[in-house]
């Protein structure tokens, strides 16, 4: 035997509830007259929900509870009534995690900035680099051969 709220259930509690009377909203296993606040109320399955499910969107009624409205005939994601993101037999919906998020666009943009800028500083370093000790006797020693080979050949 259910308890007066429950219309099916697995005990004989309020919180064994399976589904609801009506005039009652199913919130976890307990039937209860109004959904917490936090709460969406789907009035067509009578049930209290955290988020509306697929083929409904989020809305407040006239006494400000929010609620879950069914999306238009055929439409599995929507925003609004008339308002469809996905209709049944299309590709999957995925939502664009980029869409609208300048933010992420701005800070992409400087990161590239940042490393191509980076690669020029090195690459300029590395050409204005100064000459090794190495390099600059070799460059002595080759100019005094030259100056020598230019010497004797001249005498």
């Amino acid at each position: 035997m259910c308890h007066a709220y429950c219309l099916t259930c697995y005990g004989a509690s309020n919180a064994n509830c399976l589904t609801c009377a009506e005039g009652y909203y199913l919130q976890g296993n307990v039937c209860v007259p109004e959904c917490d606040s936090s709460m969406y109320h789907v009035s067509s399955h009578r049930l209290c929900m955290v988020s509306c499910p697929t083929g409904y969107f989020s809305s407040i009624d006239t006494n400000g509870n929010k609620v879950c409205l069914a999306c238009q005939s055929g439409c599995m994601v929507c925003s609004g009534a008339s308002i469809c993101q996905a209709w049944e037999g299309q590709e999957a919906y995925r939502p664009d995690p980029f869409k609208d998020k300048m933010e992420f666009w701005i800070l992409l943009i400087i990161v590239i900035i940042a490393i191509i800028s980076f690669v020029i500083y090195k690459l300029v370093k590395r050409c204005m680099k100064p000459k090794s000790e190495l390099e600059e006797k070799l460059t002595d020693d080759r100019g005094s051969d030259k100056k020598e080979k230019s010497d004797s050949g001249s005498g």
